[in-house]
């Protein structure tokens, strides 16, 4: 009993909780910087921002706060609820977050190069690196599926790296205002109208969301395998000319494994690597990998 109390004053008193809610100023606080990306839709601002009282750089993300913004299933409190909980050497790392009459403020590390800007930088990548990116990806998906959570909008945009990183292994996940519990996904969720998608990457639907207007842990391993399918071959599984093709594609029709890119060169994967995508891109979700099964593949397991 004595040492049970000893740990716990020590917790409470030497190794206090972090706090993360910054009750000052915002803008007393931090230099603005770039602007990374708005959304007029939606009043959701990231800029890269400059702490003044150490001057280091962060990314600052901006949720303007007004009764006539719908922002669909994004929500900034369950992005400060889940980056708290959710410490990971693959998960991007909040610092602190503000919250006044105006706006809620959550500043996290500052990452600059996103998975697409590598995409767009390489054309498409070679499979051993794709294999690395294929295993961080997941191991941050088992992260969150243990935690019974589903992340909902898993695309390259939302994977980065630091400039300096040279090594796929030191990708960080970021974008959490979609992360919700698979239970409220099912009860509070469920899609009623294909049009919330709007602001979604037709490409990345999972089948079960098209047809049943579902998302569960399933959808995001299919949203893994369209990624992988994507740096690997240099575009997507399913396309068409308008979200309407694109759908009937995802439901109807089978990706090709054996491409011709721009230049007539032909560009293959091995048989383990293509089984293994065909395992996360199961239309049926029930016969679909976790993130767990999937990191058990042999493709994944094979030694480089």
């Amino acid at each position: 009993m004595f040492f049970l109390l000893t740990y716990m004053m020590l917790k409470e008193f030497i190794w206090p909780k972090k706090h993360f809610k910054n009750q000052g100023s915002f803008e007393e606080q931090y230099e603005m910087m770039e602007v990374i990306s708005e959304n007029s839709d939606t009043e959701v601002h990231i800029q890269k921002v400059r702490k003044i009282s150490d001057n280091k750089v962060y990314c600052a993300k901006i949720f303007f706060k007004s009764v006539d913004i719908k922002r669909g299933d994004a929500n900034e409190q369950n992005e400060i609820k889940y980056l708290k909980k959710l410490k990971h050497s693959n998960i991007v790392a909040i610092v602190e977050y503000f919250d006044d009459d105006e706006k809620i403020v959550i500043i996290t590390e500052y990452l600059e190069i996103t998975l697409y800007d590598v995409l767009k930088c390489y054309k498409k990548l070679s499979e051993q690196n794709v294999k690395v990116i294929a295993k961080t990806i997941l191991i941050i998906l088992d992260h969150l599926q243990k935690h019974n959570l589903v992340h909902g909008d898993l695309v390259l945009q939302n994977l980065m790296l630091k400039k300096e990183d040279d090594q796929f292994d030191s990708l960080k996940m970021i974008d959490f205002n979609t992360v919700d519990t698979e239970e409220n996904r099912r009860s509070t969720k469920k899609i009623t109208n294909r049009k919330q998608f709007l602001n979604c990457q037709p490409t990345s639907l999972a089948p079960e969301t098209i047809q049943q207007y579902i998302v569960n842990k399933q959808s995001d391993v299919w949203s893994v395998g369209i990624m992988l399918y994507t740096l690997l071959f240099g575009t997507v599984p399913f396309d068409g000319k308008n979200p309407e093709q694109i759908y009937d594609s995802i439901l109807n029709k089978q990706p090709k494994y054996f491409l011709e890119d721009e230049s007539g060169y032909c560009v293959q994967i091995s048989q383990k690597c293509e089984s293994f995508l065909k395992r996360l891109l199961h239309k049926n979700y029930e016969k679909r990998y976790t993130a767990r099964q999937a990191l058990e593949d042999p493709w994944l397991c094979e030694e480089s």
